[in-house]
Formats: structure tokens, sequence, C-alpha cells
């Protein structure tokens, strides 16, 4: 049998908040201070990591700009490419660290 309702309808019934569900990491009891420094490590995450990401892009660029025989062009990059995806992983390794060693500075001692 055919249904008559409208795309939008059916759209309508497919949709589910399920979809959009909390992420495994969130703490529904969470203070203020907590709520800072995890904010301010999510910040930290993206302004840094962009920065990294930029730096090294240019870098890459540059070299594949100035460099002129091919062999050397492709290794270069691929090396700062290589270089990159090291230094964000650490970068990323450090600021969760940084953010543990705040979150158990602030979180309140339970006795």
């Amino acid at each position: 049998m055919r249904d008559n309702r409208g795309v939008g309808w059916r759209l309508v019934e497919f949709r589910t908040l399920a979809r959009f569900g909390t992420p495994r990491t969130f703490n529904p009891v969470v203070t203020f201070p907590e709520a800072c420094v995890e904010v301010t490590g999510a910040m930290a995450r993206i302004f840094l990591g962009s920065l990294l990401f930029g730096v090294c892009g240019g870098f890459a660029w540059h070299s594949w700009a100035t460099i002129r025989e091919a062999w050397l062009r492709v290794s270069v990059v691929a090396l700062l490419a290589l270089t990159f995806l090291v230094a964000f992983a650490a970068l990323m390794i450090g600021i969760r660290a940084a953010v543990d060693g705040m979150l158990n500075r602030v979180r309140v001692q339970k006795t």
C-alpha cells in the first residue's frame, strides 16, 4: 500500500535524537571549575592544533614551491607530513595530561 503522506512527514519520523547522544566522556555531574578547565583544554586543542597545522602546511607549501626535483619534493613534503602527525599527537597527549593535572587540583577532595 502506498503512503500518501508527504516527504516531510516521512523525514520527521526518520529523524531521532538517539543519533545525537552524549559522548562517553561526558560527565553530567561537573562543577564550574572543572567545566572551565575542560573548556580551556578544548580551546587549547582547537587553537594550538590549528596553529600547528598552519605552520606545517606553510612549510610544506614553501618546500613544494621551492624544490625543483620531483622525488626530493615528494620526500620532503612526506617527511613534513609525518612530522606534523607526530607533533600533533604529542600536542594532544600533552594537552590531555595538562587538563588531567588541572582537574586533579580543581576537584573537591571527598573524605
